[in-house]
Formats: C-alpha cells, structure tokens, sequence
C-alpha cells in the first residue's frame, strides 16, 4: 500500500504546508482543551452527585507556563499516584505545545510533490512518409529511445506518433493505432568459438574474419552496404578492440510504394584482445583474436492497411521499408561508439547491446526519422502530472486527532447543557477560580449578578431595602483545606440594616472606607465601589441628607441616614455585605 496520498491536480505544495501547519496547530489546541476539560469532567460529575471532591481535581492546566507552576508547586508530589491527573495534564501539554511549535516541520517533512497518471490532451508529431534514412540525429533518437523505454512502449509495434520530448507520457493501449506490427526473436551474447583473423584482405570482414558468415542470415545482399564498424588502436599497429554492426532488410511482401510484409535483422560483433599487427593493405592483420562474440534481433514487420486511403497510405505513417540498410547501420554505430571507444581506452569490459535494445533502438530511430519533418498533432495520452501528496500516516494521525476533540466537545458540551444548573457555581478556567475566590471572601455574595442588579434597584427606587432573599454560594471546607462542596442557600435579609457607625479622622471627617478617597460633597473616586454616596463631618451630621436628591445636596432640614444612596448595584451590596461581617 502506497504511503503518499495524492491531493487534487493544481493545488500548490507551499498552500497545502500552510494548510497542514494550522490544521496541526489547531488539532494541537483542541486537544489541549479537550483534555482538561476531560480531566474536570470526571470531578464535575462527582460535584453533580452532591459528593465531596477534592479541589485539586476541578484545576484545568490550559498553557505550558500553568504547567510549569503547577511543577515548581507540587515537584516530587506531582508524580504521587494522588495527582495523576495533574501530572496527565502536565505532560499532554507540554507534549501538544512542543507539537504546536513543531507543525511547521511535521508540515514540511509530511508533504511532497508526486506524479499521477491523468489522461490529458497533449502536443505531438504524427509520422510521415518522407525520409528514408536520417544519418546524425543522435540526440534526438536518444532522447525517444529513453522516452519510449519509460513509457514502457512495448516490442511489438513501430509507433507512429510521438509526443513532445517534454512530456512524461505512459503507454496505454487503448491510445495507441500503430498500424506497423513487429514479432521479433532475439539471439542473446553468443560467443564465437576459435575466432581467428585471416590475410586475405579483398573483402574486408567477409574474407578477412569467415567465421562472420557463419552467424549471418545468408540473405543475398551487397554486402559492402549492409554493415559500419568502429575500432579501437592501442597504437599505430596494433588493433585492441574492434565493434561491428551488420543491418538488413528483406521485403517479403508489397510494392515499391506499399510494402506490408518485411523482415529487418540487426547483429552487433564484438572482437576484443587482438594483438595482430596490421598491414597498410588490410583493416586487420592475421592472427588469433582473443575473444569475440555477438548479439542479434530478428523482427518480422507486417502493415494493416484498414479502410485507409491510398493516398493517405503514401503520405503517412512509419517508413521502416527504406531501401539503404547500411545508413541504419551506421545510426547503430554513431549512438553506441563513444561509449564502446571509452571502454576500450580504460580495458575495462565492454558493455554488451542485448538483442530487445537493438529492438527498442530501432523502433526509437524509425520514429525519430519520420517525424523529422512532419506537423504536429495533438492527442489524449497518460501522462504523469505533478501532484501535492500528504503522507498517509500523517493523514490517519490528523483525522484520529480531529475525531477525538469532536468527539470529546461533544461529551462535554452535552455533559454541561444536562447538568448546568448543578455546574453553574463550580469553576473550570483559571478566571472562574478568581471569581469563586472572591465568591468564598463573602458568604452573602450573589450568584446572579443580574438578578441582584434588579432586586437592588427595585429596592433603591422605592427608598428602602426590601426583606427578599437572595441566593448565595455555600463554601465548606475541610480541616486540610483542600476539599470543598458548593452548594446554594438562602442569603440573609437586607431589611432594617443599621448604618455604619465610621470613625473621625484628623480634619474632622470620617475615614475612607477600604481606600476609597472622598471629599466633602462629591462621590468617592475607587473604581471598586460603583455606588455613589456622600460623607458628612460630625457637625453636619446634626442635620439631614435629602435622601431623594439624586446629586447629594445638603439639606439641613431633615434628619437622614448620613449615607445618600444614588445608584444600585453589586458594589452596594459589598458594602452592606462587609459590614454585616464586621470588617467595615
């Protein structure tokens, strides 16, 4: 099974690292808060069961920074078996943190670029009739030979049409309607026993090396056309090595115009270790050569016609009959000589052409010849297109990943929308401990803030408190200190609630309350008393406040309380709450 999963044609590998990196950040924070909230799941429950749990359990560790104090607190006591859960939440954290930092990473080394197989319209040469042989196109029959082996063109057809060299195409057969067909049998590396060297130099190869001839077809052909050698000197007098191509052709079939039926034969000599001097008269001088040895391919090639016209016959298509063999047979030579003469020069073993790459060469040289000078045409090929891929195992990690933190919101938001009213007054986040603290500092607090808003200015309008009570927050600790249960009950009353008796400072006014700054006439200025009142000096207090004034104007005819309510509020409540407790 691949481990690369390609991803949708055009989109860009840097969009789909970016993707990645914040999906994983994401991924990384959502399972951060589904943990802790997990973690104080399982003491809520408790809490919803009216037990007592203790108040580490409640504690959510959302940051590394938390974690670490949370460290530094406990230290060796974080790895007691009291606060596992902690110490669970200390190391996701931290593991899901550093993996945050890291995403840019996992993103990079997660992701590459691939190739896919799409069926797509592409540039390309159709084969033309024209040109019976192309001498000098080494690299563009090399640049075919190697585009036709990586598609994996078969051995059994002469294409006739061939895509841009730019392309990375595939064969696919359904694509494909060579009308030339080859069959072709393959002789692999046969050694030539006893080969030996003769004088007689009037014929070359044919007189001068007869066990050639042994290994030839014996077709009746000029033989000074049918071959093109190459050879090596390891000096002015000796020859080294020496490579031989022989190349025929043998019509079985047709007209000069429209052969259907021939047979092509291509052998490969190799002559290697002759230390005979040679003679001016003579390619080679008498002697034993020290090994020789030779490859062959034999394909019969056989046209169907179809329903095509003559003239369509003539003009178009591969043209593998052409009539000078021995131009085929040096295009052999030209491709495979530097790379022969290179091994010959360093003495080391001389690569051998195996008959199915004589095979594949010529089918590579035919095309390229006839497509020389021949238009293009445009097609629909397979050809691999360039594709962002993700790794598979970095897509099964995200997706397990992402299905956990939905699955584990789920939990919880369902846990909370059943069990809200028994959760309301149990704290989760760092922020509802600060707020449950300040809770824990009065017993008399509210739990509502808005509905204190609106029993206080119910009241505070009417110009009296009214004896309504007022649910509270119950906090019972044990001897340790560490376990709590939170529960409601009902506050005590704000009917007949005596006025603050405050003490005189120096100047003859009374003191600040808890900070406050005031002055004479004007409203206190800290920002922790949202209620407006007025202080008095001892001799104004012989006098009266005008309780109904909204700006606190003195009026010395009537005996008041010497505190002028203005506004309501939570702040009032503090105030009144405070003194109640004995600490105003």
């Amino acid at each position: 099974m691949t481990r690369w999963i390609s991803l949708k044609v055009g989109w860009k590998l840097q969009d789909v690292q970016a993707g990645l990196n914040v999906c994983i950040a994401f991924l990384c924070a959502g399972g951060i808060f589904v943990l802790v909230r997990y973690c104080w799941l399982l003491a809520a429950r408790r809490v919803t069961q009216k037990r007592e749990v203790a108040a580490y359990r409640l504690l959510s560790l959302n940051t590394i920074g938390e974690s670490i104090d949370v460290i530094w607190l406990l230290r060796h006591e974080l790895f007691t078996r009291r606060y596992h859960g902690l110490l669970l939440q200390v190391v996701c954290v931290m593991l899901l943190t550093v993996a945050t930092l890291m995403s840019g990473f996992i993103a990079r080394f997660s992701t590459r670029y691939g190739t896919v197989v799409r069926d797509v319209e592409v540039n390309g040469t159709i084969a033309r009739r024209n040109y019976g042989n192309l001498p000098f196109a080494e690299v563009e029959t090399n640049l075919t030979m190697f585009n036709l082996q990586r598609a994996q063109f078969p051995q059994t057809q002469i294409p006739e049409y061939i895509p841009d060299q730019s392309e990375y195409w595939e064969y696919s057969q359904a694509q494909w309607n060579s009308s030339w067909a080859m069959d072709c049998q393959y002789n692999r590396s046969t050694p030539i026993p006893d080969p030996v060297a003769s004088d007689d130099c009037s014929n070359f190869l044919w007189t001068q090396t007869p066990f050639v001839m042994d290994n030839w077809s014996g077709w009746d052909f000029d033989k000074d056309d049918t071959y093109y050698h190459s050879t090596w000197w390891s000096n002015d007098q000796v020859l080294a090595d020496w490579l031989v191509f022989f190349h025929g052709v043998q019509y079985n079939d047709g007209t000069d115009d429209f052969w259907t039926d021939l047979t092509v034969q291509t052998v490969a000599y190799y002559f290697q270790g002759s230390n005979a001097t040679v003679p001016d008269e003579c390619d080679i001088g008498p002697g034993d050569i020290a090994a020789a040895s030779y490859t062959s391919m034999t394909c019969r090639l056989r046209r169907s016609l179809g329903n095509r016209p003559t003239e369509d016959l003539a003009e178009w298509g591969a043209y593998p009959d052409a009539v000078d063999a021995k131009i085929q047979a040096s295009a052999y030579l030209q491709h495979y000589a530097n790379r022969f003469r290179r091994e010959s020069s360093r003495k080391v073993n001389i690569t051998i052409i195996e008959g199915e790459e004589l095979a594949m060469f010529y089918q590579a040289y035919v095309i390229t010849k006839d497509t020389s000078n021949a238009p293009s045409a445009h097609r629909t090929i397979s050809v691999h297109v360039d594709v962002a891929q993700i790794s598979l195992p970095c897509l099964i990690a995200c997706t397990v990943a992402a299905g956990i933190v939905l699955f584990g919101l789920f939990n919880y938001w369902i846990f909370l929308f059943r069990n809200w009213s028994r959760l309301e007054k149990t704290p989760q986040s760092k922020l509802d401990w600060m707020l449950h603290t300040l809770r824990k500092e009065s017993d008399d607090r509210p739990t509502s803030r808005p509905d204190i808003r609106k029993r206080l200015s119910s009241t505070m309008a009417s110009g009296a408190m009214t004896s309504e009570a007022v649910p509270l927050t119950k906090v019972a600790t044990d001897q340790k200190g560490d376990r709590i249960s939170i529960q409601s009950t009902p506050s005590s009353t704000f009917s007949s609630m005596p006025t603050p008796e405050l003490p005189y400072g120096d100047d003859g006014f009374e003191t600040p309350i808890l900070g406050a700054n005031f002055s004479p006439g004007r409203a206190p200025t800290n920002t922790w008393f949202p209620q407006q009142y007025e202080r008095v000096s001892p001799y104004a207090r012989q006098n009266s406040w005008n309780a109904g004034s909204r700006n606190g104007d003195y009026n010395p005819v009537q005996q008041q309380s010497p505190y002028n309510w203005q506004s309501m509020g939570v702040g009032t409540h503090h105030i009144d709450t405070a003194y109640d407790r004995g600490k105003v």
